[in-house]
């Protein structure tokens, strides 16, 4: 698109960020303040429509999405990060903008800016890690963890099924990235161009694996997320996943155990050589939830069928449950 003759439309615009990451971090990722400049995006995006082939459904959902996630990731501590990273205030601006612009540019009635308050997390994150885990669930199951240590975890395919809500559901096993078809050629063995339709979607997958999820931050909305009433907070993870390494090596023999923040990525737009797999990836809609989850992959063990539990022996040395008002639960 010759952006010379082609009128970009006008849409408002939310008030940006006034602080910058510093000239050497951007740098780094090969940008500098014009990157972080609406004017520069639109040409940007112009040139190379991502979201062209969406359709509209697909577009109000992304939308939305963003849209979610913005309360979590606009806090002013979060400026100074680059804005190629998902925890950059800029990086959520930009993606809700480009995606406003979109609708835009097929004429359709734009979604309403919303009024976007920062959330108080009460966030311990490290920036590869975390200092305290959050398990959102039911009180007789989250009772039964401190009690027990009794921890449940969910083969992958389980969080495929209609039974689980938006917050849940997902395509474990596989991860998906688009590429927009107007931008490709692809060519018939005489080399007769070949029309394209529709983006090109590239699919990753990955060996079984059962898991269970944590959070990194306190999100008042994971009650409601999760339907839960009760929040386990433990305040010695390093100790816990150490205990359910020992104790799970029994239940998941062979099997290799893992546990990581989940690292979450634009499926319509990866930084160039960006990585993503399809045990600990997911897609950027749920990056609200700060998922950090433990689990074991079966690689080229032996099958483990269904849920599992693993029994790691009682935990109240290393975690306590809360209500959603954070007051502490006594367990009699």
């Amino acid at each position: 698109m010759n952006n010379r003759t082609f009128k970009i439309p006008k849409i408002e615009r939310y008030h940006l960020p006034e602080n910058y990451p510093t000239e050497a971090a951007m740098k780094s990722w090969g940008h500098n303040k014009y990157s972080y400049l609406p004017d520069i995006w639109e040409m940007e995006y112009c040139s190379y429509r991502l979201l062209g082939r969406m359709t509209e459904q697909q577009l109000l959902a992304r939308y939305h999405g963003i849209v979610r996630n913005m309360p979590s990731y606009t806090a002013p501590e979060r400026d100074i990060v680059p804005i190629i990273s998902y925890q950059s205030s800029w990086y959520w601006y930009r993606k809700e903008h480009l995606t406003r612009l979109e609708f835009a540019l097929r004429g359709f009635s734009q979604p309403e800016l919303q009024n976007i308050v920062p959330l108080d997390q009460n966030s311990e994150v490290v920036p590869n890690g975390t200092t305290v885990l959050y398990r959102y669930g039911k009180r007789e199951y989250m009772q039964q963890m401190v009690e027990e240590g009794r921890i449940r975890f969910s083969p992958a395919e389980a969080y495929e099924g209609d039974d689980n809500n938006d917050a849940r559901r997902d395509d474990e096993r596989r991860k998906h990235s688009f590429t927009p078809g107007e931008y490709l050629t692809i060519t018939s063995e005489d080399g007769r161009p070949i029309p394209i339709l529709c983006d090109m979607q590239r699919t990753v997958t990955g060996a079984e694996y059962s898991l269970v999820c944590f959070s990194s931050v306190w999100d008042e909305r994971l009650f409601d997320e999760f339907k839960a009433d009760t929040c386990v907070i433990i305040h010695a993870p390093e100790e816990f996943l150490k205990r359910i390494g020992d104790a799970g090596m029994s239940v998941y023999p062979g099997w290799y155990y893992h546990h990581n923040p989940v690292q979450y990525f634009d499926p319509y737009e990866q930084r160039k050589n960006e990585y993503f797999d399809a045990s600990m990836s997911k897609d950027f809609s749920y990056a609200y939830q700060n998922e950090y989850r433990t689990l074991w992959s079966r690689l080229h063990a032996g099958p483990v069928d269904g849920y599992q539990f693993v029994d790691i022996g009682p935990a109240h040395d290393i975690m306590r449950m809360y209500d959603r008002d954070k007051q502490p639960i006594l367990i009699s």
